[in-house]
């Protein structure tokens, strides 16, 4: 949860992976949508998950 907290603080919202398994959730995975996003759009959002690390 904490890398969650920086990723708002940078402006990219995601859900926790673990929510879309029915048996053994993963908790190393995430889920994003971008389907209305521009690919500008889509590099800042990589660009800001990584400084997220």
């Amino acid at each position: 949860m904490e890398w969650m907290k920086k990723t708002l603080e940078n402006g990219v919202v995601y859900v926790p992976g673990e929510a879309f398994y029915h048996d053994k959730p993963d908790t190393r995975t995430l889920r994003l949508s971008y389907s209305t996003v521009s690919e500008a759009g889509l590099l800042t959002a990589v660009e800001r998950l990584a400084a997220s690390l």
